[in-house]
């Protein structure tokens, strides 16, 4: 062995391949401008525009309406990459004339998202309906993804606060799902041309996507001066405080048209506040998704491992997951002073019970304390007279 130099080895053992953990990919699912004739079909996605309109069309090839305009889905693409999304999953859709078939077509699209293509936000660009937000709900829950849906675009408070309510939602389901508002007005598609109104989950997905790439935790929203958009112009409509304070409570979370730019100003899930207070962070609920996609991957690592009368399987395991965990105390997301006061791991023989290891089971108890983020910064000012000692 030489260096400088180069060093060739043989081998014939494999690494086994991981499952997919990253939390920034976007799933998208309408009506598209061709079919899509990669061989790898919907598992392989798309990281660029170009790669976008070469799969599935030009701008111009997508005329299918499906509820969100016919350019929805190339729209969403070209400003999810404008926002530096990374990667972006596409399951064309083919809507039929009768609307009554269009959330038929929607579950078999985005059934074809299966739960190993990993976590991430999933969306169907521009389509407002109760049972399109129900179907992503369904389909989030199930797969650990979060759903990403627009409110109708509308400067009434009231209207889209009543978007908030899905018909047969349960409690858990409203924990993966998140409700956005108001449209966006982005630039033309060509210099000089009318701009365009834009739904705003491109925008939303894109921001995610962004700030995990920068390597920030899934639990610091993409919101505020973290939230603002590259693109965007302007917002299509503007809501008083009162609004906003109104919305915010009801889980729609809108954004601000703010300092000549465009802004992610609220993070929430659909849990109801009065009954599921625990789960109305949304950047709690991104970063429950990673940790949960992640533990997967390790526990499918030990799936046939031999359980030995030396507990060695069973103290690994444990110490696996406690490093998994450990970056996200290191990172501010997991709350406490010490580690030990902000997760527990917990493999001893009150879970791993000679009984459970009789029967082929290796289990753990994951305990996790999470940080919350600040929704409302107040500031106190006085005012000291001069002969007074501050």
């Amino acid at each position: 062995m030489s260096r400088p130099g180069t060093t060739i080895t043989r081998s014939e053992t494999r690494p086994a391949r991981s499952a997919r953990t990253a939390t920034g990919p976007g799933f998208i699912v309408g009506p598209t401008g061709t079919s899509d004739t990669d061989a790898e079909g919907v598992r392989k996605p798309v990281t660029s525009l170009a790669a976008y309109a070469a799969r599935f069309g030009s701008r111009a090839s997508h005329v299918n309406d499906g509820g969100g305009g016919a350019a929805a889905m190339y729209d969403f693409a070209e400003f999810f990459f404008k926002e530096r999304g990374s990667e972006l999953f596409v399951s064309p859709a083919v809507y039929h004339a009768t609307a009554g078939t269009y959330e038929t077509n929607i579950a078999t699209a985005l059934a074809l998202f299966t739960r190993d293509l990993g976590p991430g936000q999933v969306a169907v660009p521009g389509r407002k309906t109760a049972a399109t937000r129900l179907a992503l709900a369904v389909h989030a829950e199930a797969n650990n993804r979060i759903g990403v849906t627009s409110a109708t675009s509308s400067a009434s408070q009231a209207t889209v606060v009543a978007d908030a309510t899905i018909a047969s939602i349960t409690t858990n389901q409203e924990r993966y799902i998140s409700l956005w508002a108001p449209d966006l007005v982005v630039p033309p598609v060509l210099f000089g041309g009318s701009n365009r109104a834009l739904s705003p989950e491109a925008v939303v997905m894109g921001l995610m996507s962004r700030r995990d790439g920068e390597g920030l935790t899934p639990n610091q929203p993409a919101a505020g001066a973290l939230g603002e958009s590259i693109e965007a112009l302007n917002t299509a409509f503007s809501y008083t405080d009162a609004d906003r304070t109104t919305l915010n409570a009801n889980g729609v979370n809108i954004l601000r048209s703010m300092y000549g730019g465009v802004r992610v100003y609220g993070y929430r899930t659909l849990a109801d506040p009065s009954t599921d207070d625990n789960w109305v962070n949304l950047a709690n609920a991104r970063l429950f998704m990673a940790i949960q996609a992640e533990a997967d991957e390790i526990a499918e690592r030990y799936v046939f491992r031999q359980l030995d009368g030396q507990g060695t399987t069973i103290t690994e395991f444990g110490g696996v997951l406690t490093g998994m965990l450990l970056p996200y105390w290191q990172a501010g997301s997991l709350y406490g002073a010490t580690p030990g006061e902000a997760f527990r791991v917990d493999v001893s023989p009150n879970v791993n019970t000679e009984a459970s290891i009789a029967g082929r089971y290796l289990r753990a108890n994951i305990q996790l304390k999470v940080s919350e983020f600040a929704e409302e910064v107040v500031l106190e000012i006085v005012k000291v007279r001069t002969t007074e000692t501050i």
